[in-house]
């Protein structure tokens, strides 16, 4: 009995879910701790990785065109930067210095 692609990108979601369940809760000390700029990048690659299992397999955008499958992407990729970019921010104390 052969395993069916959806089968198996099922299981690559749910292993990154445990993934990003796992970076999450690896903040040192208390679970309302800050999860560090490290750890939010990792949860957030596990994201986009989700996103594009989720894109390529589960809304077959692999028999798109090539330029659907950069575009969107590329949004994925952009959207993790500017979350992590924001964390960053708030997170090193960024805004401290501007304020001062």
């Amino acid at each position: 009995m052969a395993i069916n692609r959806l089968t198996i990108a099922w299981g690559v979601l749910l292993a990154l879910s445990v993934t990003a369940l796992v970076v999450g809760n690896a903040a040192p000390g208390h679970a309302h701790e800050a999860l560090g700029v490290l750890g939010a990048a990792g949860v957030l690659v596990t994201a986009f990785l989700k996103g594009r299992e989720i894109l390529l397999h589960y809304l077959e955008l692999k028999h798109a065109g090539r330029g659907w499958r950069i575009i969107l992407l590329t949004y994925l990729l952009l959207v993790a930067a500017l979350v992590l970019g924001a964390y960053s921010v708030e997170n090193l104390g960024f805004l401290d210095i501007v304020r001062k």
